[in-house]
């Protein structure tokens, strides 16, 4: 066989194999294409009126009114909180902009104000639950 012939093939064989795979993404136990999932959020962020992306503050807002626990005023006063905390250091951020080290430099900062690592790991997992019951 040619070298080109060879490389050809190759090259034939790499785009089937890449063509073949495809990455699923699991829903509340559906299997989605992971392809189309992105497509779907793309086109469902892009039709929102002026282009508004959903915020920081939108998802805590959901957070709140969602939430079993909402009634109770320790479990509100504590989100509100530590919501307030990070928005003072990074804003009102849209959620596509939220990247891992947000809470890295989030962590650090709390680390410096003296709080312990367990206090922190309240902070963070109240943080990560507004953004999983919200999206």
């Amino acid at each position: 066989m040619s070298l080109e012939l060879v490389r050809s093939f190759e090259q034939f064989e790499t785009q089937t194999q890449e063509s073949d795979v495809q990455r699923m993404v699991n829903v509340n136990g559906v299997p989605f294409d992971e392809e189309f999932l992105g497509k779907l959020v793309a086109n469902h962020f892009s039709a929102l009126p002026n282009g508004k992306r959903p915020t920081f503050s939108t998802a805590f807002e959901i957070y709140l009114a969602e939430s079993k626990s909402s009634h109770r005023k320790r479990f509100r006063d504590d989100a509100t909180r530590y919501f307030n905390y990070f928005c003072d250091l990074y804003g009102d951020l849209p959620l596509d902009e939220l990247k891992h080290w947000h809470i890295t430099t989030y962590r650090d900062h709390q680390l410096q104000r003296g709080l312990s690592p367990s206090s922190i790991r309240k902070h963070h997992n109240c943080l990560n639950a507004i953004l999983n019951l919200a999206f």
